[in-house]
């Protein structure tokens, strides 16, 4: 949409507010709270900032485990179901790791010191699942889950073709 446009709809929007003796401060927006995905609980760490990359945008944990071909929810599961030193070590490898955002080895020990704090601890999630080690679940794109939509809905017409519903 066109700037003049948007410009023009918020001046028919203040327009009709006045008409009905309100002004647009009286309206404010709820705040809400949105989930990053599986647990909410490990969102104030998939959330955190560890740094800027190269171009000045803010990086946060879940970018940085994306960007290393890793699981965020998984990761931060099996960091949180840690002792304190081991989850400050795994994680300062992975920060080690991750050369998106340049950060000095001083930083970078109380960037992972910062990170760790939030994690929360004894948190039930994907890590109580017995794994077998360098094994992850299998991911599902976007085009696997529309042909496994398309087998089930050919599956459900023959059988409701074949014994009449």
């Amino acid at each position: 949409m066109e700037r003049a446009s948007v410009a023009a709809q918020d001046a028919r929007f203040c327009g009709y507010l006045n008409a009905l003796g309100k002004r647009s401060e009286d309206f404010t927006m709820a705040q809400s709270h949105v989930s990053l995905g599986q647990d909410p609980a490990f969102d104030t760490f998939l959330g955190a900032t560890i740094g800027t990359d190269a171009k000045g945008k803010a990086v946060t944990v879940l970018s940085m485990l994306s960007r290393l071909d890793l699981d965020p929810w998984l990761e931060a599961s099996q960091l949180s179901a840690m002792a304190n030193a081991a989850a400050r070590q795994r994680l300062g490898t992975l920060v080690s790791r991750f050369t998106d955002v340049p950060s000095p080895a001083a930083e970078r020990g109380d960037t992972v010191a910062r990170l760790v704090s939030l994690l929360p601890k004894g948190a039930a999630g994907i890590a109580s699942v017995a794994m077998p080690a360098g094994r992850s679940l299998p991911v599902i794109g976007r085009q696997q889950s529309y042909w496994i939509f398309a087998a089930l809905m050919v599956l459900c017409y023959v059988a409701f073709r074949a014994f009449g519903a």
